[in-house]
């Protein structure tokens, strides 16, 4: 069932550009995708595990544009996180954060199949947050898609 949910196809294909991008530097969990621990695709996983740092990347439903119309975008959030105790200078989570900012301004592509990829857009800078445990770059984006045929 998961192959015929567009916003699972659209987080695993943005899982497999910044899986890319970030060369093996951290796992990258995509909301909808079973991995296993390290962020490797994984059918048979029994429990949704994470560790730190990571880029984790969550999709939301369509937006209809218009009325009638066959375009559609989907929301979404990219996030880079790391563990402040590890990494109370943010050194590792601005290295992680500059790497996943260079892919989206990079303009990618995504290969799908269930809708016709036309861009993906950022249209405010990342938020910035740090607490006790976990601190994070996040950006919100936003999936332009058409009909696949």
């Amino acid at each position: 069932m998961a192959e015929t949910i567009e916003t699972i196809e659209i987080a695993k294909a943005i899982k497999a550009g910044l899986d890319t991008a970030l060369a093996a530097a951290c796992p990258v969990y995509a909301s909808g995708v079973p991995t296993d621990v390290d962020g490797n695709l994984d059918d048979g996983a029994a429990e949704n595990e994470r560790k730190l740092p990571c880029v984790t990347i969550t999709m939301r439903d369509t937006i209809p544009i218009g009325y009638r119309s066959v375009m559609r975008e989907f929301a979404g959030r990219i996030q880079a996180a790391t563990h402040f105790g590890s990494d109370q200078f943010q050194v590792s989570l601005y290295t992680l954060s500059r790497a996943v900012g260079a892919w989206l301004a990079g303009g990618p592509t995504l290969s799908l199949t269930l809708r016709k990829s036309d861009a993906i857009t950022v249209d405010q800078p990342p938020d910035v947050a740090v607490d006790d445990q976990v601190q994070y770059m996040q950006w919100e984006i936003t999936v332009h898609t058409g009909p696949a045929a």
